[in-house]
């Protein structure tokens, strides 16, 4: 039977809190920040990233959360990276 229920992880990453979301039936990872800024993977790069940050976790019940913590760490590691990439464009008016 196919779980339906969302996996979460959530992290306080310089005042802020970042959420990551593992839906099992979609195999999406969504990443969101207080803000409201949303990054989502969507397979196969999800299962990608979930198998790469999952390894060397063990194997069993919490394996899950094991991996989405480590994701979730290596995404807030980067992330301003990412933040900086992905900025909106802000126009001035004169």
């Amino acid at each position: 039977m196919l779980n339906t229920k969302p996996h979460t992880v959530t992290h306080g990453v310089d005042g802020d809190a970042m959420t990551l979301v593992f839906y099992p039936d979609t195999g999406c990872l969504r990443f969101v920040d207080a803000r409201g800024t949303c990054h989502e993977l969507r397979p196969p790069h999800s299962w990608f990233a979930l198998s790469s940050a999952s390894r060397g976790a063990r194997r069993g019940t919490q394996a899950m959360t094991e991996g989405l913590n480590a994701l979730l760490h290596e995404f807030c590691a980067k992330r301003p990276r990412w933040l900086s990439a992905h900025a909106p464009a802000h126009s001035t008016v004169v």
